[in-house]
């Protein structure tokens, strides 16, 4: 789980297909293969198609990062709490995923259980809730965290409270809570969430 956003990496993940392919072919379609590279010239010139791919997406990602920390010091200045709410869990999350640049800087409070996990030098976990996802209600949905207090177990019913920032490694960026409060609760929310 290390890689994107982890909570958009978790939902992502579960919202793609996870099944084989059903697709059938008659004996009388015709079958498509690869064509293979042949020459030297023709791998260097798919070479240089795939460096400017990277190139592309190194960019856009370094762009997308300057402009996600403009508006996390901008957002840094409103004080309201942003409470994602059991009722619509999800609904709040998408929202969070999809229009990123109005919720980073901004103080986050949500419940959830743990799932521990190691991404980098400070990220030790993530606050999630299960969801439906690619094939049933295999999905999670959540946000990792980063806290100098006490790591909480693996399961552990959480509420995590801080400002929704951004860690950028190689081409890709991870939302991450900054928690300022951790704390492990005894009466446990609901662990599935369908809206």
């Amino acid at each position: 789980m290390k890689r994107w956003i982890l909570s958009f990496l978790l939902a992502a993940a579960f919202l793609s297909g996870c099944a084989g392919s059903d697709i059938k072919t008659s004996a009388d379609e015709p079958q498509v293969k690869p064509q293979t590279v042949s020459s030297q010239e023709n791998q260097q010139s798919a070479d240089e198609n795939t460096n400017e791919g990277q190139n592309s997406t190194s960019e856009t990602v370094s762009r997308l990062a300057d402009e996600l920390r403009e508006q996390e010091a901008v957002n840094r200045e409103n004080k309201e709490v942003i409470n994602i709410e059991e009722k619509i869990y999800l609904s709040q999350m998408t929202d969070v995923y999809m229009n990123t640049g109005d919720y980073i800087g901004r103080t986050i409070s949500m419940e959830g259980y743990m799932i521990p996990y190691d991404v980098g030098d400070d990220i030790i976990g993530a606050v999630v809730r299960s969801s439906p996802g690619c094939c049933g209600d295999d999905g999670i949905t959540g946000l990792s965290f980063i806290w100098d207090g006490d790591v909480p177990a693996d399961n552990d019913w959480i509420s995590v409270s801080g400002v929704l920032s951004m860690r950028v490694e190689g081409q890709e960026i991870y939302l991450v809570i900054e928690a300022d409060n951790v704390e492990v609760k005894e009466e446990r929310g609901l662990e599935f969430v369908s809206q």
